[in-house]
């Protein structure tokens, strides 16, 4: 857990300006809590630390996807010590170097 000082009270949302990781999940709440000795609400609770983020599960990932989309333009299998092997239940193909 993170604590630093922060303005702006409130319940903020945070997340990735990478398309892909945005899909993926890469986001979520971000809450800036007031003192307790200036929140007019504080005693209305006893426990402030649980936060609920809903989100579907993308299957497979964005990335794969992307891959799949790509991989003639952007997949190079690299040998490595005389072989290497990319092979995924998300790609149409199996690529060998």
């Amino acid at each position: 857990m993170y604590e630093f000082k922060a303005d702006n009270a409130g319940t903020h949302w945070w997340h990735s300006h990478t398309g892909l990781q945005l899909g993926d999940g890469l986001h979520g709440a971000f809450i800036v809590r007031e003192p307790p000795e200036t929140d007019p609400h504080s005693a209305l609770y006893t426990e402030d630390r649980h936060v609920m983020v809903i989100n579907d599960w993308p299957d497979p990932p964005q990335m794969y996807r992307y891959m799949e989309e790509m991989q003639d333009q952007w997949i190079v299998p690299m040998p490595i010590n005389g072989g290497w092997r990319l092979q995924s239940q998300h790609f149409a193909k199996t690529l060998t170097a």
